[in-house]
């Protein structure tokens, strides 16, 4: 027989958001993709979009592992697309503000270093022992 606690319904809970999550945001990546290429505004949001998915994604599949190797591979996969996720945030803020003609030298230098300091931190995320140290995976 099995037991409902709130834990489990809230771990349950957690699954189907970020499966939706990633179903629609991949949806709109890809429609975005192929119909509104040219575009600034939809290109900087289809980075959003793409950092954003490969968060859930992370998310989704850490549910399914049980062993740890996995589970530090599907972390870090996680911890790529946060750490680029304000990067393009910013970036896509740029991009609807330049459609309304308000064009700043300093934004476009705040997102240069985002994206920059994004990559230091994808850096930190190659070398196993700077991010996880001891990683234990709870049966379930």
């Amino acid at each position: 027989m099995t037991t409902f606690t709130l834990v489990a319904l809230l771990t349950r809970a957690n699954l189907i958001l970020a499966s939706a999550t990633v179903i629609i945001a991949f949806s709109l990546l890809v429609y975005l993709l192929t119909h509104n290429l040219r575009n600034t505004v939809a290109r900087s949001f289809c980075a959003l979009l793409a950092f954003v998915t490969t968060v859930y994604v992370g998310d989704v599949f850490l549910t399914a592992v049980n062993d740890p190797d996995a589970a530090r591979f599907w972390l870090t996969v996680q911890w790529l697309g946060i750490v680029f996720v304000p990067a393009a945030y910013l970036h896509f803020s740029d991009t609807l503000l330049r459609t309304t003609r308000d064009v700043s030298q300093r934004r476009r230098v705040g997102i240069v270093a985002s994206y920059l300091a994004g990559l230091l931190f994808a850096a930190a995320a190659r070398h196993p022992g700077w991010l996880f140290r001891q990683l234990e995976v709870a049966p379930g």
